[in-house]
């Protein structure tokens, strides 16, 4: 006669759990290769979470400090080049400080050009640090002799400015149009800021600077 097979060591226990055991026992025995399987795909998805945990901390950690290495360079040619190429593969948490830093530099070596880029890359983002890097990039923009450009990039920003950001984007727009000779301009920003707010702080400047405007038309 030909043996039965004694089967698997799991097989023997379910085959010694009764009917009248602990029905959470049974539950278990019966479905243990299931429970096995899913214990087996949390533990590797833990494991996978924490190796990339310390590979982007790493990997992080190595970024920061080749931008100090940068930074730190002196200011030629070479540093900017090592910006650009840092910039241009740096993670999302540190390329705020990447792009300032090339700012910074293109700045010091008198290429405006540069500079505007960088901060046009930073004003591509959200939150009240794009907003000053867009107010930047303006000032970029006139210093390159794009007074017009500049204008039309601050323009942009007015209808979703929030009330605080207006009025500081007019200002800039008049002090543009104002080193522009466009005294039209430089009046239809400070009337704009006087009609959209009457109670401003600040109300009598405001008026002082519109009368200056139109008088120089």
């Amino acid at each position: 006669m030909k043996e039965q097979n004694p089967g698997t060591l799991l097989d023997s226990i379910q085959a010694e759990v009764s009917g009248e055991a602990s029905p959470l026992l049974s539950f278990l025995m019966k479905h243990a290769r299931l429970i096995f399987l899913v214990l087996f795909a949390l533990i590797a998805l833990v494991v996978a979470a924490g190796v990339w945990n310390y590979y982007s901390s790493s990997r992080l950690k190595d970024m920061r400090e080749e931008l100090g290495r940068i930074i730190i360079m002196p200011e030629t040619g070479s540093k900017l080049a090592a910006l650009e190429d840092f910039s241009a593969k740096a993670d999302a948490k540190i390329m705020n400080a990447a792009l300032l830093a090339l700012m910074q530099s293109a700045t010091a070596q008198g290429r405006q050009e540069k500079a505007a880029e960088a901060w046009r890359r930073l004003a591509a983002g959200d939150g009240a640090f794009a907003f000053v890097a867009r107010l930047a990039e303006a000032e970029a923009l006139s210093r390159l002799e794009d007074i017009p450009g500049g204008i039309a990039r601050l323009e942009a920003l007015l209808p979703e400015a929030l009330p605080e950001e207006y009025a500081v984007i007019n200002g800039f727009i008049a002090d543009m149009a104002e080193k522009n000779g466009d005294w039209e301009r430089a009046a239809a920003a400070c009337a704009a800021v006087l009609e959209r707010n009457a109670a401003l702080a600040d109300k009598n400047a405001w008026e002082q600077r519109l009368a200056y405007y139109r008088a120089k038309r």
